[in-house]
């Protein structure tokens, strides 16, 4: 039941630190992926925050978040493990879900370079849920998606 993407990895020109606030905060996914992964002028809503794990210099963090989208309601787990690993999991009602995993390091000054990884949990019956569906999550040749992938 599950539906695992290509690696992915890109040089990206801002710093690790940018880089690591940016994809724990669960707020920025509608404005930041707008029309691929939400609406930054609908979606926007209150989203409660919880954490399972509190926030140490050696142990990172894991915290929940709930009220991402109006449409599409979900729960999702983001983990930080120091130094670089970033691991985001989403998970709906119909037990569809989306797990992704990113490793990040600096390259240069004010340059992250980081390894992603997107795994796709189907629904019982074998399909994606609804909210998991994006341009990316298609069945596509390696080749276009080392294309397409940047733009995301």
């Amino acid at each position: 039941r599950v539906d695992p993407k290509p690696l992915s990895s890109r040089e990206m020109a801002y710093g690790w630190d940018y880089f690591i606030e940016n994809v724990v905060d669960p707020a920025h996914v509608p404005a930041t992926h707008h029309n691929v992964q939400g609406d930054r002028y609908s979606d926007p809503q209150p989203i409660e925050i919880t954490f399972d794990r509190p926030m140490t210099l050696s142990g990172g963090f894991k915290m929940r978040a709930k009220g991402l989208s109006k449409e599409t309601p979900m729960k999702a787990s983001t983990e930080f493990i120091p130094p670089c690993l970033v691991r985001i999991n989403t998970e709906g009602d119909d037990g569809a879900g989306n797990s992704l995993m990113l490793y990040a390091t600096p390259s240069r000054p004010g340059y992250v370079r980081f390894i992603g990884r997107q795994l796709f949990k189907l629904t019982p019956d074998g399909q994606r849920g609804k909210g998991f569906g994006g341009p990316l999550a298609m069945d596509m040749p390696h080749w276009l998606g080392h294309v397409l992938r940047p733009l995301f």
